[in-house]
């Protein structure tokens, strides 16, 4: 089956289902998203986004094979006309999402910490998070769900005082956090990343984003029963991570997609792991993870 027909077979078979949109859905922990969340028991037609067409198709194929309900569309959370563009092709033949699973991430093993290498995780894993929130979210039903990836290397413990009480105030605004996610680029760029209170990992930055833009996006929402929160999948075995890594995929997506299909009156704005909330304020155990074996 080819993409075209594996989408047109899709859009056909929408039906009464609800509509799950889940980025970096083509492999590792997103493609497992989508085999669970599009199981025949939970009637949802999937969107396995990706930014790769050929392995976005081949994906979707696969998860076709085993009675999946799925359907391709290009994506590349990073840039945000292609971002508008998936918002509007879903408007225009769903009308509406219920679930929004924000999984697409980049993570560098190895090398300087440089402006580029900041730059680019701060794009993918931060910018994207929040374009996706802001193109989508309007686009969800009553009852609707958000997931972000974020990950336990998101310790506020590691901040100076100053950017702890900064990114944790309670009025904190996008901008605001938009700022801050700046302010560490330069603090690379420039050489300053510890004297200016940060810790050396723009993933982990990235993710103390997140975790940041899922609280202001929950706190702000107004309409009834829309729960948004963020989670830590794990130490996962994926070509992101390490072939050591404790968790199988299908682990791994365990917590994302049960915070996408928590029922009416769940929690909001939180983080979790391992379906248990994790208190950002704290000092929570980082994974074992050592960024010197990646």
């Amino acid at each position: 089956m080819n993409g075209l027909v594996c989408q047109v077979s899709a859009l056909n078979g929408a039906g009464n289902k609800k509509i799950a949109l889940v980025t970096g859905g083509n492999k590792g922990i997103g493609f497992e998203i989508c085999r669970i969340l599009g199981s025949p028991q939970n009637n949802i037609l999937v969107i396995l986004g990706a930014r790769d067409t050929n392995r976005g198709n081949e994906a979707c194929n696969k998860l076709k094979q085993q009675g999946i309900d799925a359907i391709f569309r290009e994506l590349e959370v990073s840039d945000v006309n292609s971002v508008k563009n998936c918002a509007a092709w879903i408007q225009d033949n769903f009308g509406h999402l219920d679930i929004l699973v924000n999984n697409a991430g980049i993570f560098y093993k190895t090398g300087p910490l440089s402006k580029e290498v900041a730059r680019h995780t701060m794009d993918v894993n931060f910018y994207g998070t929040l374009y996706c929130c802001q193109y989508f979210v309007p686009l969800l039903r009553e009852g609707g769900r958000v997931v972000n990836m974020s990950s336990r290397m998101a310790l506020f413990a590691r901040l100076s005082p100053t950017l702890f009480k900064k990114l944790t105030k309670q009025d904190l605004t996008i901008p605001e956090l938009c700022e801050l996610m700046e302010s560490f680029i330069r603090s690379v760029e420039n050489g300053r990343v510890k004297e200016d209170g940060w810790f050396r990992h723009s993933y982990g930055v990235s993710k103390v984003g997140v975790v940041c833009l899922t609280r202001i996006l929950a706190r702000d929402e107004k309409r009834q029963d829309i729960l948004i929160n963020c989670c830590c999948p794990g130490f996962v075995r994926t070509d992101m991570t390490a072939p050591n890594a404790e968790k199988s995929p299908e682990e791994g997506a365990d917590t994302p997609v049960w915070l996408a299909l928590l029922p009416k009156g769940g929690p909001t704005g939180k983080f979790f792991g391992e379906r248990k909330e994790l208190d950002i304020r704290t000092n929570f155990p980082a994974p074992r993870l050592q960024l010197s074996k990646l």
